[in-house]
């Protein structure tokens, strides 16, 4: 699959189109929050290599705010630590009862409670979380009051400032 669908844009619509029937399209134009939908990160094969601007992921669902594809793309240190995990997508599917974040730590993935930082903004959100795993190094990718509250163009922060800020799928995290 990664010869064939190349980067975080290739594998994204190909991992979409499997994950989806054909019938899941119109449930999500008129409700792109529906459980089905996919949130897709994924990074490149360049990504966290020497070449210049290859540190990037892209970020794709069904957008909240126009019920079709939606993409975006971020750079910073956040794509290469997702990288160097061991991953080059991850999927999310389904919708949890309670805030949760994903941590992915020496080979091991966990899903811990985020109910403490509901309500921050994205930089109180990564220092909680930061303060919390006893890690200042660790890179997060995280909503704000945007994405919790579904504003259809919420972003996703990641490292304190840069944005995967298109087609609101920072609501998709927020579900």
């Amino acid at each position: 699959m990664a010869e064939d669908y190349i980067g975080g844009v290739g594998k994204s619509p190909k991992l979409t189109y499997d994950l989806l029937k054909e019938e899941d399209y119109a449930t999500l134009k008129d409700n792109p929050y529906a459980d089905i939908n996919p949130l897709i990160f994924a990074t490149g094969p360049l990504t966290g290599s020497a070449v210049p601007s290859s540190s990037r992921y892209s970020v794709t669902g069904i957008s909240p705010l126009t019920g079709i594809w939606g993409e975006s793309t971020s750079g910073g240190y956040f794509p290469i630590a997702l990288k160097r995990c061991g991953y080059d997508a991850i999927v999310f599917t389904g919708a949890s009862e309670k805030p949760v974040y994903l941590v992915i730590k020496d080979g091991e993935i966990y899903i811990k409670d985020a109910s403490n930082v509901w309500g921050k903004d994205t930089r109180e959100t990564i220092e909680a979380i930061r303060e919390e795993l006893d890690d200042k190094a660790i890179r997060i990718a995280c909503i704000g009051k945007g994405g919790e509250n579904l504003v259809k163009y919420a972003a996703i922060i990641n490292d304190e400032g840069r944005a995967a800020g298109r087609c609101g799928l920072g609501a998709l995290m927020g579900k």
